[in-house]
């Protein structure tokens, strides 16, 4: 009911903490079709075990977020496509790059 209330519609989200708390509200907001990022403050955060179905199998975890005297920050993402598949997420890529023209014209033989 309370969404039904709001003016815009949410396309992402982001969700801290991947605790069961976490994990479970992104599997929700997945099941509602948002894009989910799940960030953790754990050291040992993100593990392929506990964090790969996280969101329903189409988001991606952040964690051991750092400082780098670098590159300013350091972190690891574990992503999982599991509903979509590399395939489709490479046509998808394909669709996206040749709808903002940014592959290169064929040149006739």
């Amino acid at each position: 009911r309370i969404q039904s209330r709001m003016s815009w519609a949410p396309r992402q989200a982001v969700v801290l903490g991947a605790g069961p708390v976490g994990i479970l509200a992104a599997a929700a907001l997945r099941i509602r079709g948002l894009d989910v990022t799940v960030v953790s403050r754990e050291p040992d955060r993100p593990q392929t075990r506990l964090d790969r179905e996280c969101g329903g199998g189409m988001s991606a975890v952040v964690g051991r977020v750092r400082t780098c005297p670098v590159l300013t920050l350091r972190f690891v993402v574990l992503s999982h496509n599991m509903v979509r598949g590399a395939a489709g997420g490479a046509l998808l890529n394909a669709e996206l790059l040749a709808a903002r023209e940014l592959l290169p014209r064929r040149v006739p033989a």
